[in-house]
């Protein structure tokens, strides 16, 4: 298993990703996570020379441009969210994870994620504990581990199958359509408001997912 596919994705993103969620709205976090697929391509295509898809990277474009509206706060003056910010370094380290993974992809992936889940969780764990945080009720901690295995264990073995079979830039494409979804949830379970740049910034990204989807021939990346 590769160490470094476990410390970014395992244990450095979700303590950012909680920093992020506790210092910005849900929604505003849900969409940030977009950026996990912009730098999940540009890694591969940079560091590990995966083949460069032209409408992937208009897509991408958009897709940060609507990231950009979500990290700036909503008030007069212009600063900046250290939680939004935290959000865009856990996309940088889940976007690190899925080129390390995909370089054991061809291995089962039901005993990839059982060992980077019981690992990152025990890390987190005792990092939590250690800050003297507590366990929770016997009910929230079996309903906390019921929606890990739905929304990680199983979610991660699909990723797992999806970088073997399509390539760590295009599965991590198709992987950014999850906020959206967090986003309406936000709203709609949480009464969230629905505010103007939260809309302008869904209509980019939406866009941006429109140009990933259409097939073009990838360009092969230059011989260093």
């Amino acid at each position: 298993m590769d160490g470094g596919s476990i410390g970014a994705g395992g244990v450095v993103a979700p303590v950012l990703q909680t920093f992020g969620i506790a210092y910005s709205t849900a929604a505003t976090a849900s969409l940030l996570l977009n950026l996990e697929g912009v730098f999940t391509s540009l890694i591969a295509w940079v560091v590990f020379r995966e083949v460069f898809n032209r409408s992937i990277a208009y897509g991408l474009s958009f897709i940060t441009a609507g990231s950009m509206l979500l990290i700036g706060t909503t008030h007069s003056s212009v600063t900046f969210s250290l939680g939004s910010l935290a959000v865009v370094g856990a996309s940088l380290a889940w976007a690190t994870t899925s080129n390390f993974t995909n370089k054991i992809a061809h291995c089962d992936p039901v005993q990839v994620v059982m060992i980077k889940t019981l690992v990152s969780g025990g890390v987190n764990g005792t990092i939590a504990l250690a800050l003297g945080s507590s366990l929770p009720p016997l009910p929230w901690l079996a309903a906390i581990s019921f929606a890990s295995f739905l929304c990680i264990g199983s979610t991660f073995v699909c990723f797992v199958l999806a970088l073997r079979h399509l390539g760590t830039s295009t599965a991590g494409t198709f992987f950014a359509l999850f906020p959206f979804t967090g986003a309406i949830f936000s709203i709609v379970l949480l009464k969230e408001p629905l505010t103007l740049n939260l809309l302008a910034a869904a209509l980019l990204m939406a866009i941006g997912l429109g140009f990933c989807f259409q097939k073009t021939k990838p360009i092969a990346p230059t011989p260093s």
